[in-house]
């Protein structure tokens, strides 16, 4: 649960950011760049503090040192970058990972370790390093260490980036499977695939566009309630009706012409769905 959550972090301000969730589900933080989204994962995995307000797990704040080898024991984090050494090999990095974080004797520890490998089917670079791996397969033994246990709480930093489609659509339901029992909080740029994996998105805006005193969160709630946003917002226009898309408009892959705000002369109100909302939202219509 994070409450009245303030921190400042060289251009990042977030400000008065409050959200919860329990037992199990999927937290889509989503928002420009630069809006905070990694500097709040980082501080809910106890990487960074904040400057006022409190992140608690499961009733402990995260803040109270006494907290924090427990707190930690029940985390997993996988940031957007890989943050292993080149020339470990990659069953070493997940086994050096479990072994900090897992309560398991030696046999049991090493057979959770192939079964994340297996889950990811990373079983065949098993003996490779790190950084003979390719990208995606670099971000597939980040999430596989975050999500091993499995933790109460895994911490996702842009879990499908690099990710070719095939295996964004496995590691997709590997989160959904997971979330079945464990709290995953994520951060995405993806709207539409990240509303799909979610029970709860949280929208952040611009740290330029936050009044002191107001909160960085433009919206917290489910997916169909952020596509509810753009009721009556969002519209739809034939092919050949205008010749090129706008500012607030594109073309979709049936050719269609989609846009968002005042509907313009020969465009019909069309049903919304999450990535109106969230345009909607960010830009003020």
């Amino acid at each position: 649960m994070l409450d009245d959550v303030e921190l400042s972090r060289g251009e990042v301000t977030l400000r008065n950011v409050r959200f919860s969730t329990s037992g199990g589900g999927v937290v889509a933080l989503l928002g420009p760049n630069g809006c905070g989204k990694t500097t709040l994962l980082r501080a809910m995995a106890t990487v960074t503090g904040v400057d006022s307000g409190s992140i608690r797990v499961d009733g402990l704040d995260i803040a109270d040192v006494s907290n924090r080898e427990t707190v930690r024991s029940w985390i997993g984090y996988g940031p957007q970058a890989t943050r292993f050494h080149a020339a470990t090999k990659v069953f070493d990095a997940l086994d050096y990972v479990a072994t900090l974080r897992l309560p398991l004797e030696q046999r049991l520890r090493q057979r959770e370790v192939w079964r994340m490998l297996d889950q990811f089917e990373l079983r065949e670079e098993a003996s490779r390093t790190v950084g003979e791996l390719s990208e995606g397969n670099r971000q597939r033994v980040t999430i596989a260490q975050a999500m091993m246990g499995p933790p109460r709480v895994a911490i996702l930093d842009e879990p499908l980036v690099a990710l070719d489609p095939e295996i964004r659509m496995a590691t997709s339901a590997s989160i959904s499977a997971l979330a079945r029992t464990t709290t995953i909080v994520m951060a995405s740029h993806f709207v539409e695939e990240a509303a799909s994996l979610a029970d709860l998105v949280v929208v952040l805006a611009k740290p330029s566009s936050v009044d002191e005193g107001a909160s960085s969160v433009l919206f917290a709630g489910t997916p169909a309630e952020l596509a509810g946003v753009g009721d009556g917002k969002v519209w739809q226009a034939p092919p050949g009706t205008f010749d090129l898309p706008g500012s607030s408009s594109w073309r979709t892959e049936k050719g269609v012409l989609r846009g968002i705000g005042p509907r313009p002369f020969g465009a019909e109100i069309t049903p919304p769905r999450a990535i109106d909302g969230y345009l909607i939202l960010q830009r003020g219509f």
